[in-house]
């Protein structure tokens, strides 16, 4: 759908570098939400 759409207009390094924003910005936030936690514990 959406992703096809990405990948049609500006090619596979585009959906690439897309996926790995979104998964860095998952990893930060999984990471700052534990440390958090810790924290609280």
């Amino acid at each position: 759908m959406a992703l096809e759409a990405i990948a049609a207009i500006g090619g596979m390094e585009t959906l690439r570098s897309a996926l790995q924003r979104l998964y860095m910005t998952r990893a930060s936030a999984y990471r700052d939400a534990l440390k958090s936690f810790i924290e609280g514990y």
